[in-house]
């Protein structure tokens, strides 16, 4: 009865695995195709990214994996149970007992490793989903900020780094960075010699690659201006209260105190209107969906 048993779940294992390789092989040979075709952007030229652009691309990619894999564990159920029920176990009726045990082995092997994919995927989703919304939490708080007197980029590209959003106006130009950690009750945000410590963890989180980007864009706004231009750092910490601002080379921003950004400004770097209208040329043809 052992035997039979082994028998009947290794062939309709063996089965299902097949199938479902063939689904795996055959979705993602699909995907890989209708993504290496050439896109094409209606009105490129006058549409502009979005907030969390990036993630939200990120994202499509996640869901995409994750039906693939779920569009496999159906496969293989409805194989197995199929297969099973049709005796399968007749395919291998002459097999010694070891080789059906390593083929039900490599049947549950493979079974792990779909659960295990598709649930780190799904994790990965979850952490990117926060991002996405923390990220869009800053970006629309900007625009309200920016309504009067400026201009807000989305995923600003730089030599170093992209810049999650741009705040262009003649009172200067801010690159604002979100670092998006989940909110705890009372937590709080420290910002002390160039790092960011959370009032829920000993982690201190270094800023210099956030730096570097702004620099880069400074240097690459200055050369198209032929005008000395600085990017202000300015990180957005969605969710947390911020406790020290540090030694105000940084503005630390939540989404409820967005309108800091207005009083944190240096009389030297006001911008005349034609270097402005020089920077929102070159930021909007960066930002544009050509």
């Amino acid at each position: 009865m052992m035997d039979m048993d082994v028998q009947a779940v290794s062939g309709a294992a063996t089965v299902a695995i097949a199938c479902t390789v063939a689904f795996y092989v055959i979705a993602k040979t699909w995907q890989m195709l209708i993504y290496s075709l050439p896109k094409s952007q209606n009105f490129a030229e006058s549409i502009m990214r979005e907030s969390a652009e990036r993630i939200r691309h990120e994202l499509n990619h996640l869901s995409r994996k994750q039906l693939t894999y779920l569009g496999a564990g159906i496969v293989f159920m409805l194989i197995f149970a199929t297969a099973y029920v049709l005796n399968a176990e007749q395919l291998y009726v002459d097999y010694p007992q070891w080789q059906l045990n390593v083929l039900l082995g490599l049947a549950m092997m493979t079974l792990a490793f779909g659960i295990h994919r598709t649930w780190r995927t799904f994790f990965q989703w979850r952490q990117l989903s926060f991002q996405r919304d923390a990220t869009v939490s800053i970006g629309h708080g900007l625009q309200r900020v920016a309504a009067d007197n400026g201009r807000v980029y989305h995923d600003v590209d730089s030599a170093a780094s992209a810049i999650d959003h741009v705040v262009v106006g003649i009172k200067g130009i801010y690159g604002v960075h979100v670092v998006a950690r989940r909110p705890v009750q009372g937590g709080y945000v420290v910002a002390e010699g160039g790092k960011l410590r959370f009032s829920n963890s000993d982690e201190v989180i270094s800023v210099a690659d956030l730096r570097r980007a702004n620099s880069a864009l400074s240097r690459e706004l200055s050369a198209c201006t032929e005008s000395d231009i600085k990017v202000r750092l300015v990180i957005g910490v969605p969710g947390w209260e911020i406790q020290s601002q540090g030694d105000g080379s940084l503005l630390l921003v939540n989404e409820r105190n967005l309108p800091m950004i207005k009083g944190w400004r240096d009389t030297s770097e006001f911008l005349l209107n034609d270097v402005v209208d020089c920077i929102n040329n070159n930021l909007t043809s960066r930002c544009s969906m050509k």
